[in-house]
């Protein structure tokens, strides 16, 4: 017997049908039980249904590997889609999965994004099993850049080389941030786990700090300026490690010359550069900052005398402690 994603199938709550299926299994019997973490409806499972059994643990319980950094950015909750457009533009060789909570968000962000002209695809419980396998076949050839997906749908997707994990929704459950994260960061390379949070969501970064033993950093929300400099190196280096064919090109050169001959160098790296960066520095050219002040809510509400306003400090006290 054995039990795969067994927290997943008590956290979807299939436990009277897991106790159903346990009791009727054979006394003489070889069970196995696999789970990322082990919450204590697992441990239930492990001492009720098994006989001394052994644990075998990789790395430590409820943690992320130490190659994998931690980063959230704070914006408005009106801004989270904005905010994930400069993530993504500030990576171009991003190679990603974007957790959402839900169904809806999931499809919501994925057909917004696609709208956009981005990579990507969404998958969730909605989808059929054929559409479900062809997502998952682009994503894993990587002709497909950004998967947006629940929890539940990206279980059981065995993907290498992830550069980013983005939380576009911070999970309900702590746990989930684990397994989620995990995704990037595997056999040995370098990984980045990002999350998008609103104001009211601090102390959830703060939970799961305290859960994973890591720090999560603040990072600001990629300015405009940066990312046009990040798509422009990301041309260039493009352009200069493509692979050229000269023996194809050779009979065309003629024809090349005699059309770009009225352009100098300088104009002709011009004309070149803005053909497939106009776009970006037109976009963002007269963008704002859409990073916000984590500490605002702190400081204190002064009166015209200059003296904070009476029961503000009795009032964060109070916030504080909660």
């Amino acid at each position: 017997m054995v039990l795969d994603e067994a927290d997943i199938m008590l956290h979807m709550g299939f436990k009277d049908e897991l106790d159903a299926i346990l009791a009727m299994v054979p006394k003489n019997r070889q069970a196995l039980m696999f789970s990322a973490t082990m919450p204590k409806g697992v441990a239930k499972i492990a001492s009720r249904y098994m006989r001394d059994p052994i644990e075998v643990t990789v790395g430590r319980k409820n943690s992320c590997t130490s190659n994998v950094s931690h980063n959230y950015f704070m914006v408005h909750a009106r801004d989270k889609y904005q905010a994930l457009k400069r993530i993504v533009d500030y990576y171009p060789d991003i190679y990603s999965i974007i957790f959402c909570r839900t169904r809806i968000s999931t499809q919501q962000v994925a057909d917004q994004m696609i709208r956009d002209g981005y990579n990507a695809e969404s998958l969730h419980g909605d989808l059929s099993q054929a559409q479900r396998s062809y997502v998952m076949d682009k994503f894993k050839d990587r002709s497909l850049q950004i998967l947006v997906a629940t929890d539940i749908a990206a279980r059981g997707l065995d993907v290498n080389d992830l550069s980013h994990v983005i939380h576009y929704d911070l999970p309900d459950d702590i746990e989930l941030y684990t397994h989620r994260s995990g995704r990037t960061g595997r056999a040995g390379k370098d990984g980045i786990s990002l999350s998008i949070i609103n104001m009211k969501e601090t102390f959830r970064i703060r939970r799961i700090e305290d859960f994973i033993k890591q720090k999560i950093i603040q990072t600001k929300i990629p300015r405009g300026r940066d990312i046009c400099t990040q798509q422009l190196m990301h041309l260039i280096d493009k352009v200069k490690t493509v692979e050229v064919d000269s023996a194809q090109i050779s009979p065309y050169m003629k024809v090349i010359e005699q059309k770009l001959s009225g352009l100098s160098r300088d104009e002709l790296l011009k004309h070149f550069v803005s053909l497939e960066f106009n776009r970006f520095l037109n976009y963002y050219k007269d963008r704002t900052d859409l990073t916000t002040d984590e500490d605002y809510r702190k400081k204190p509400r002064y009166s015209k005398a200059g003296k904070p306003k009476r029961g503000f400090r009795r009032k964060q006290r109070r916030k504080d402690r909660r």
